[in-house]
């Protein structure tokens, strides 16, 4: 076997890996029934991350339109929120505004 079909097969072995794997997402939520994938309550500042409309996110203490649309948008291509702390992966959420957030939790 030469070079190039060794790196073929360990690139087509790595690829039919990642499909069977289930998204990281789902594998590491877990909702109080126990079910991987279902959508959980996650809240911060009094609001539920996971169900929250973009009207209920704004009240969150400096989170204006935009960012509530990226935050609906981060939840939806991602499977939702484990934890509070993942509203920082949402682009436009730096600590200060994590910050902000905790002061008022209500948790």
């Amino acid at each position: 076997m030469t070079k190039f079909e060794r790196c073929l097969l360990a690139a087509a072995a790595g690829l039919f890996l990642l499909l069977l794997r289930p998204p990281a997402a789902d594998a590491l939520r877990e909702t109080d029934s126990g079910a991987p994938g279902a959508s959980c309550a996650v809240r911060a500042g009094g609001v539920d991350l996971n169900r929250a409309d973009g009207t209920a996110l704004r009240s969150l203490p400096g989170v204006g339109e935009a960012l509530a649309g990226r935050i609906v948008l981060w939840r939806e291509e991602h499977g939702g929120f484990r934890c509070a702390e993942d509203l920082r992966y949402v682009d436009g959420i730096g600590e200060k505004t994590m910050e902000k957030i905790y002061e008022c939790r209500e948790d």
